[in-house]
């Protein structure tokens, strides 16, 4: 996706079973659909730009991909239920603030949260 693009909608399936390996995903994107990445086995890294719109992550979004780590934006206000089940791989998800991120793993990961500190930027 060009970065300089005017996309406002990742949409339903639009990138499923893709044998992409990684994405930038544009700044004026606001939503991510439902199973927009679902089933990439590949897919590793997802970079959002600093100043993202995004702020929806809706259900199953990155349900069954190989991400490691990702660094959500601050605009961010929801994540849907099983955004990121069957990432195995998945290890640190860093975000702005505390955002309800119930039933968005699946039961057994264990994954490090981390929210910056308001002050100074440190974790």
């Amino acid at each position: 996706i060009p970065e300089n693009s005017q996309l406002r909608e990742i949409g339903i399936e639009s990138f499923s079973l893709s044998g992409i390996k990684q994405i930038k995903i544009p700044k004026n994107v606001n939503q991510i659909c439902y199973k927009a990445f679902a089933n990439c086995y590949d897919l590793q890294r997802i970079e959002f730009n600093p100043d993202s719109e995004l702020q929806k992550i809706k259900k199953f979004a990155f349900h069954c991909t190989s991400i490691q780590s990702i660094s959500l934006p601050p605009k961010l206000t929801k994540i849907g239920t099983n955004a990121f089940f069957v990432c195995p791989n998945i290890q640190i998800i860093e975000m702005d603030e505390f955002l309800q991120i119930i039933n968005v793993l699946q039961s057994d990961s264990k994954v490090l949260i981390m929210i910056p500190n308001k002050k100074d930027g440190t974790f």
